[in-house]
């Protein structure tokens, strides 16, 4: 009876040992955010009014179910997640990247795009992964992308090179044209002729 009066008065609430290097880390970027105060608190404020981060708010402070069954689908995308995630000043954490509410990540996605990487997405999708994350965010990215008409224009495309004209000669070897190649473990030098289009295919001794 004593060790279970114990327990229930000294009960533990987070994860601990090997989560306090990640907690510190957490705290030091926290404190350390480039953005604003007033983002931040608008980042805070979109957090609590999340639905599925307002429960993983409840439950980063009392404890994850042992099974997701009796959790709202919109909290059940971050239970996987559970064991990364951490609280710190109100914004709600994967590791060392912030999760985003879903009413600032539109906003999020345009900012990230405004440089109109075109089909690069990985530039966009490795800034995002610094510092960010909701789940399906790379999907989100590429989408965005696919559908920005600026990014279509300016994309780089597999250019065929123009074919290069040049004089026809007078006589036969006049102008030649010379390349090696391999067949059956032997090389060979490949001689045309510009004007008859006759080849020597000479097997070199190497």
């Amino acid at each position: 009876m004593y060790i279970a009066e114990l327990l229930s008065r000294a009960y533990i609430v987070k994860p601990l040992k090997d989560d306090i290097e990640m907690t510190e880390l957490v705290h030091s970027l926290t404190k350390h955010l480039q953005i604003s105060e007033s983002r931040k608190k608008e980042f805070k404020e979109a957090t609590l009014f999340d639905v599925g981060l307002s429960h993983v708010l409840k439950f980063w402070n009392e404890g994850w179910p042992s099974n997701g069954q009796n959790i709202s689908p919109e909290a059940w995308e971050y239970f996987k997640f559970r064991d990364n995630i951490y609280v710190e000043e109100g914004l709600v954490f994967l590791n060392n990247r912030i999760i985003m509410s879903v009413s600032v990540r539109s906003e999020i996605l345009n900012i990230l795009h405004q440089a109109h990487c075109g089909m690069e997405k990985a530039k966009a999708k490795a800034r995002a992964r610094q510092v960010l994350f909701w789940p399906g965010i790379t999907k989100d990215i590429e989408n965005l992308v696919s559908k920005c008409k600026t990014c279509e224009r300016y994309r780089p495309r597999n250019v065929k090179e123009p074919l290069i004209c040049h004089e026809v000669p007078n006589l036969p070897y006049e102008k030649i044209g010379t390349d090696i190649c391999e067949h059956g473990g032997n090389s060979y030098l490949i001689i045309g002729c510009y004007l008859s289009k006759w080849l020597d295919i000479i097997k070199q001794n190497i």
